[in-house]
């Protein structure tokens, strides 16, 4: 086996050491605090396509993990899983919802994992704590992407 297949196998180990990590989780966090506000996420995107040159390059939808609430519950659902007593998962479900009920309400949905019901189900799944969550919210999307089964 080469030693490149074998990288995955290493463990983990921290980059920053000390008072840099302090202060990276610190920064971390205050992000992710701010990003619990989707006023304020909604604030950003506008002020986003105004100050780019490319503004059809942000397309806020709901159910994309790319650029949507998907992608905060996703973040949510890291969170949730570093600090768990902080009620993260709370925020990713409230995102979450949203995710899902602009993936109800639209007319197309792209099947990607970027910005479609495969970013939505791997959210879902995220967040679910080992399938224990979200259940009615997983199937229906397991429907949308595969609605004929091969015996």
């Amino acid at each position: 086996m080469s030693e490149a297949l074998n990288v995955q196998s290493d463990p983990w180990r921290a980059v920053l050491g000390g008072n840099q990590t302090v202060a990276a989780l610190t920064v971390a966090q205050e992000v992710a605090t701010r990003l619990q506000d989707p006023n304020q996420i909604e604030v950003a995107t506008a002020a986003a396509a105004r100050q780019t040159a490319f503004p059809k390059s942000v397309r806020w939808e709901p159910y994309g993990v790319a650029q949507g609430d998907a992608g905060l519950a996703l973040m949510c659902s890291y969170l949730d899983a570093c600090f768990p007593d902080e009620g993260w998962d709370g925020t990713g479900h409230r995102y979450l919802t949203l995710a899902a009920r602009g993936a109800e309400s639209s007319s197309y949905l792209p099947v990607g994992l970027s910005a479609g019901l495969s970013g939505l189900a791997f959210t879902a799944w995220s967040l679910s704590r080992e399938g224990t969550r979200y259940q009615k919210l997983l199937r229906s999307v397991e429907q949308a992407l595969m609605p004929i089964r091969f015996s």
